[in-house]
Formats: C-alpha cells, sequence, structure tokens
C-alpha cells in the first residue's frame, strides 16, 4: 500500500472516529474508548473528546477477585 493510500485511510479513519465521538454528548451519552494501543491513539482520542478510556495503557486487566474486592472497597468511599 503505498503512503498516499495509507495516509488517506488514516484521515478518513481519524475523520469517523471524531465524528462518533462528538455524537456522545449531542445525545446526553459519555464516550468511552476501548483499546488504544499507543500513546498517540490516546491522545487523539482525548482530543476528539473521549470522556473515558479502557485500554492496557490505563491499566493492565485484573483477577476476577482483586476486581471485586477493589469495586467493593471503592463503593464504601
Amino acid at each position: 500500500m503505498s503512503s498516499l493510500c495509507r495516509q488517506t485511510n488514516a484521515e478518513a479513519e481519524e475523520t469517523i472516529t471524531t465524528d462518533i465521538i462528538s455524537m456522545a454528548p449531542k445525545s446526553g451519552h459519555f464516550a468511552t474508548a476501548e483499546g488504544a494501543k499507543n500513546e498517540k491513539q490516546r491522545q487523539l482520542l482525548l482530543i476528539c473528546g473521549c470522556d473515558r478510556m479502557q485500554s492496557c495503557l490505563v491499566a493492565r486487566p485484573k483477577d476476577g477477585n482483586i476486581t471485586i474486592e477493589f469495586l467493593e472497597s471503592y463503593s464504601k468511599r
């Protein structure tokens, strides 16, 4: 694939991503991104207006029991 095609595809994907994210607050919802694979993607999602993010860049997956303990302690705050 030529670099021009890659750039065009990347620009189209960025436009689609931005449009989807911008619809969330207009309809009373949060925009939650899942699976940002690197810091560049994370920054783009934040700039586009993502309210929340779920990714290994934010936190590694946890064991189910550890997650339950965390949620129980968090809800007591």
